[in-house]
């Protein structure tokens, strides 16, 4: 079981760089190059970070909830499952929020270098 759902991440991964990449073509498809360079930045942002997030943040929420809020030290099927649980809702919520900041950080990194 454990093999499968660490399959899960990886293919949630891929997928948010297939969706990064396609938002990226569709907004470079408007003929428009300061709409597409301004995609290139939001995207990758929001992308990167949304991954980076994620994972971050599912690993806080596994260890927090399941070590010290119902104080299971040692392994066993009850922590498997605390960790399935706890670390998918601390990935999502990590991504999310990661993904808003990269999106934000990448449209001041594109104003900044708009600039110029």
């Amino acid at each position: 079981m454990a093999r499968h759902l660490k399959r899960v991440g990886y293919v949630g991964i891929a997928l948010t760089g297939v969706d990064a990449v396609s938002n990226i073509q569709k907004a470079c498809s408007l003929a428009n190059e300061a709409t597409c360079t301004k995609a290139k930045y939001t995207q990758t942002g929001k992308a990167g970070l949304g991954v980076v997030g994620g994972i971050g943040s599912g690993m806080v929420a596994t260890w927090t909830t399941c070590t010290l809020v119902f104080g299971l030290p040692s392994g066993g099927t009850s922590f498997f499952w605390c960790s399935v649980v706890a670390g998918a809702a601390g990935g999502y919520a990590g991504s999310e929020l990661g993904g808003v900041l990269g999106n934000k950080g990448g449209e001041l990194l594109y104003r900044t270098n708009s600039i110029q």
